[in-house]
This record gives C-alpha cells, sequence and structure tokens, in this order.
C-alpha cells in the first residue's frame, strides 16, 4: 500500500528534513504542498518534484488523493488545522507541540478519535536508537525505581524576525524547546504531572529563558531548563533511579552524528554505549506510515501528547503567576 502525503506548510522543518524524509521512505510520496502563497509552494514543488502544490491549506484537504498530512504551520495554528485534517479523514503527523495548550490538546485528540484518524506528535527524537534503549532501561528495571529525570536544552536564537519570538504564533523557548525535556519525562514515567514550581526570564512577551521543577504521581520528581541564549553544545537527558543512573549526552536533535550514552550502576564502573548515526525523521515517517498502511495504532499515542501538554501548561502556570506576584514560587495544578 502506498502512503500518499500533503505537507501543509513550507517551513524550514518540512523542506529540510521531513519532505526528504517521506522522499526517502519506500512505499511513500508526497504527493502535495501548500503554502501560504503560490510562489513559495510552487518553487518547493519544483524542487522535490511534487506534482501538485496550493496556495490553500483547506485545498490541500479536499485532494482526495492525500492520505496523511505533515502539519509545520506556525504553533498557534496546530489545534485548529489538526482538527480539520481530522474532520477531512486525513491522518495527521502535527508538528510540535501539538497546541499551546491542554484544552486543545484535548480538542485535537477527541477530533481525531471522532473521526477514526491517526494522529501523532511530530517528536522525531523518540524515533532514534537511543532514546528506545532508555526507554527499555525504564521498563527493564536496569536502573531500579527511576525517581528523577533531568532534561537541559537551549540555543542562540537569530535576531527578529523570527518565528520563535513571536507570542501570537506560539513563541518561546518553552513551547519551542523546552517541550522536548517534559515530552521526554511523560514518556518515561509514563504519567503526567500534578503540579510544577517554575521561573522564566521574558522580554517581547515570551519567555527566552525557563526553569522547571515538575512533581509526578509517586514522588517522583522531573527537573528542565531551556533557553534561547545558551549554544546546543549538548542537550542532555538524564534518568536517577534507585540503583543506577543513565544519561543521553544529547538526548533530542544530534543530527546524524553519533551518539553516547552512559549507565552507571550502584555497584560498578560507567559504561559507555554508542549508538550509530541516523535518520530519525525518516524513522518517525515510517513508524507513522507503517500504522497507517496497517490500521495500527501509533507507536506513541496521543495520550503521551495530553501529558505533555499537561506538563507545558503547569511549567507556564508557574512562572506566569510567579512572574505577575513577583513573590516566592507558585504550584498549578492540572486542569483544562
Amino acid at each position: 500500500m502506498s502512503v500518499r502525503w500533503g505537507v501543509m506548510s513550507t517551513a524550514a522543518i518540512a523542506v529540510e528534513h521531513v519532505i526528504p524524509a517521506i522522499q526517502q521512505t519506500p512505499g511513500c510520496a508526497v504527493v502535495a504542498v501548500a503554502s501560504r502563497t503560490e510562489k513559495r509552494a510552487a518553487a518547493v514543488a519544483r524542487q522535490f518534484g511534487i506534482l501538485r502544490h496550493y496556495d490553500s491549506y483547506a485545498d490541500l484537504l479536499v485532494d482526495p488523493d492525500v492520505d496523511c498530512v505533515y502539519l509545520a504551520l506556525p504553533n498557534s495554528m496546530h489545534a485548529e488545522w489538526a482538527i480539520r485534517c481530522a474532520e477531512a479523514g486525513k491522518a495527521v503527523l502535527c508538528e510540535k507541540p501539538m497546541t499551546l495548550s491542554l484544552h486543545d490538546a484535548r480538542r485535537v485528540v477527541r477530533a481525531a478519535e471522532q473521526c477514526g484518524v491517526l494522529l501523532t506528535e511530530a517528536f522525531m527524537y523518540r524515533y532514534h536508537s537511543q532514546f528506545r534503549w532508555l526507554r527499555d532501561l525504564v521498563h527493564d528495571g536496569a536502573v531500579g525505581e527511576v525517581r528523577a529525570i533531568r532534561g537541559s536544552i537551549g540555543f542562540l536564537i537569530g535576531p527578529p524576525p523570527n518565528i520563535r519570538l513571536e507570542p501570537d504564533l506560539g513563541g518561546g523557548a518553552l513551547l519551542d524547546v523546552g517541550c522536548y525535556p517534559l515530552d521526554a519525562m511523560c514518556l518515561l514515567f509514563d504519567a503526567a504531572p500534578t503540579s510544577a514550581e517554575a521561573i522564566a526570564f521574558q522580554a517581547g512577551g515570551i519567555d527566552h529563558t525557563c526553569s522547571a521543577v515538575l512533581t509526578f504521581p509517586g514522588d517522583r520528581l522531573g527537573v528542565m531548563d531551556a533557553t534561547f541564549g545558551l549554544p546546543w553544545l549538548q542537550a542532555p537527558l538524564e534518568i536517577a533511579g534507585t540503583e543506577g543512573v543513565a544519561r543521553l549526552d544529547d538526548a533530542y536533535n544530534p543530527g546524524m552524528r553519533p551518539c553516547r550514552a552512559t549507565l552507571t550502576r550502584r555497584r560498578g564502573e560507567p559504561e559507555r554505549v554508542d549508538f550509530p548515526g541516523m535518520n530519525m525523521y525518516q524513522a518517525m515517517v515510517e513508524a507513522f506510515s507503517r500504522s497507517y498502511s496497517t490500521g495500527g495504532a501509533a507507536e506513541f499515542s496521543p495520550a503521551a501528547s495530553v501529558a505533555t501538554a499537561t506538563a507545558s501548561d503547569l511549567v507556564r502556570q508557574a512562572f506566569e503567576a510567579r512572574s505577575s506576584a513577583r513573590v516566592g514560587g507558585f504550584v498549578g495544578s492540572a486542569g483544562e
């Protein structure tokens, strides 16, 4: 069965990574692309040999040859267009963050369930062999009971104009990169957090640096920081259990470079584990396409995205309340 893709947006993530990944995946083809302007849509279609292009996202959704949509619009548009994709009967691979809020995440998941379409959030790091190794360690109890997870991520952002700096489009370090360690925590703990304490430094209506401590069921902790102000030299993810610690040196976007992990057990020397470079985007496309073709469940369910949206909401509520009050910490609570 051939899986026919439509790509909604000609953003850099689509052009540089996901369109090539789809075209490199056996049994997959990009049959249409849509952009805000006919000129841009036509240029990308020519670049990749795509037969049809549209200057309307709605036109892409009525194309009968499109089975699945990769949605790479600005963050603020994800919820609306993911729902419209579902209502048009298209499977949806939605760029992270899936939505700006927990409320909208629930709306998108509900729409996909009601329309019977496949829905997955496009966190490519989930499909890397190093993260699968880390999940297996947790599942197998290799480090005992995991009590704490720590994740750090950041990069030096360029000057405006930059979509990541636009508050109306869902910009800010939390939603752009902080979602990675938050998503990893929720997956590894297999739960959504129940509370958070956080602080952020803000300018121009967005957070450019934030840090948080989240509480998960069973008195487990997640610690994260995210920033637009430091170079992306490494983006570590560490799990600490009662019998050991495991760490990925560059957990979220190592590109095609080889990766390194370290496993340290209570009674033993640190063990180095090396992983060859791989195309995470292609692995993501392959997994999604396989689920679509077989009618099986997504490898990472929409429930994982609801958990991550819960974490983002709690962190944002915490640092916004702290900023407004100008006093101490704030503990948010999960909810709509």
